[in-house]
C-alpha cells in the first residue's frame, strides 16, 4: 500500500496494459481508504486545535481579569513616601505603648527601607 497521492498515481499509471480491471480497482480501493483514514486524522487533528486555542482564550481572559485587578490595586495604594511616614507613625505609637506602663517615652528614629 502507497502512502501518498503520487505513489498511487504513478503505480496506476506505471501497469501493463495487460492489468485487469480487478488489479486498478484494489489501487482504487486502497487509494480511497487511504484518503479516509487522512480525513480522519486531520479531523482529530482539527478538534484538538480547537481545544488548546480554547483554553488559550480562557486564559487569556483570566490573565487580563488579573492585571486589571492587579492595576486597580497599585492604583488605590498610597505613595512610597506616604508609606514610609506611615510606617515610622506606627512603629514609634508601638513603642510609646510598650513603654508607657514603665513611664518613659522613648523615641527612637528609625530608618524603615521598603522594598517592592
Amino acid at each position: 500500500m502507497h502512502t501518498c497521492v503520487s505513489g498511487w498515481m504513478r503505480s496506476l499509471t506505471g501497469l501493463q496494459s495487460t492489468c485487469s480491471f480487478f488489479y486498478i480497482y484494489l489501487y482504487s480501493v486502497n487509494f480511497v481508504n487511504f484518503v479516509k483514514n487522512e480525513i480522519e486524522r486531520l479531523s482529530r487533528w482539527r478538534r484538538s486545535l480547537q481545544r488548546t486555542l480554547a483554553e488559550l482564550r480562557d486564559y487569556q481572559q483570566k490573565h487580563d481579569s488579573w492585571k486589571q485587578h492587579q492595576q486597580k490595586l497599585v492604583s488605590e495604594q498610597a505613595p512610597r513616601p506616604e508609606k514610609i511616614e506611615q510606617t515610622i507613625s506606627y512603629e514609634t505609637y508601638k513603642l510609646r505603648l510598650a513603654n508607657e506602663g514603665v513611664g518613659q517615652y522613648v523615641l527612637y528614629f528609625a530608618v524603615v527601607t521598603v522594598t517592592e
